[in-house]
């Protein structure tokens, strides 16, 4: 009995260790980011830079995404630079977005399209269109969401913006998927993939399998769901993609009758 007590302690203790250990580390990261955005915030394409150098901040920090974002929106009015002015709007209502605040995210995103409107440059205005959508499907406004993101869809094509065109399309066949047009979504999702086999966009695909494994197992293609839904998971890279993904793998179950499975995922989320 004191032996199990002492090798409980001793795990409680590198437990705790690891712990402080990660977040000691996620503090040293914060500070470095911020400190080298603050070093070169004057210059828009290096803060770019290092930002993608940091990932998807939104999906695995959103309050220092928040807290940069803040940081370029004050440099952005010092300098009058309208586009990353909406950017860094953008990016704070993204950040809202994520921390669950719907109204705060939906009043920064449509301050973003408001500036890039006036900046008449059609990246950025398609761009900040995007993610105005976004609030409204969150809300479960879909066809005001599929209306915006069929224009983004539509502007980016023509401007031949296929980073930005693909984001649309991941995104058109999701809400088809929620109101259950399957049709539709697996069209839009299919587009999606062959664009960024086309174009090489490698840091997207996760949410294109996701989709498809949805839509699958809702048409009952067992197999192909779950093989979409595994190249998914290896793509994905933040708690929030595995959280959905685990979701999405318990729905699939549940429809199967394999409670087994559904509980697994379930525990997983």
């Amino acid at each position: 009995m004191k032996k199990l007590s002492a090798l409980f302690c001793f795990l409680l203790v590198i437990g705790f260790a690891k712990a402080q250990e990660v977040n000691n580390n996620q503090v040293l990261d914060e500070v470095a980011i911020l400190q080298s955005i603050e070093a070169v915030i004057d210059d828009t394409a290096k803060v770019n830079k290092i930002l993608s150098s940091f990932g998807n901040l939104n999906e695995r920090n959103p309050m220092l995404n928040f807290r940069i974002a803040q940081k370029r929106l004050m440099q952005a009015r010092k300098k009058k630079d309208l586009k990353t002015e909406a950017r860094a709007l953008s990016d704070i209502g993204r950040a809202y977005r994520m921390m669950g605040n719907t109204i705060k995210s939906l009043e920064f995103a449509l301050q973003s399209v408001q500036v890039a409107s006036q900046t008449g440059d059609s990246a950025s205005i398609l761009f900040n269109i995007h993610n105005l959508a976004h609030n409204y499907k969150d809300q479960g406004q879909y066809d005001k969401s599929i209306t915006m993101y069929k224009q983004v869809e539509q502007g980016s094509f023509r401007q031949k913006i296929f980073t930005t065109q693909c984001f649309a399309l991941v995104n058109l066949g999701e809400v088809y998927l929620k109101k259950g047009v399957l049709d539709s979504a697996l069209m839009y999702s299919q587009n999606a993939y062959d664009l960024i086999n086309r174009i090489q966009f490698n840091n997207y695909p996760g949410s294109v399998f996701s989709n498809l494994g949805s839509i699958h197992s809702s048409l009952g293609n067992n197999e192909l769901a779950v093989s979409y839904f595994k190249m998914a998971l290896a793509e994905a890279n933040s708690p929030r993609n595995f959280n959905n993904l685990y979701y999405e793998l318990a729905q699939h179950y549940y429809r199967n009758q394999q409670p087994d499975s559904v509980i697994l995922y379930t525990k997983k989320q």
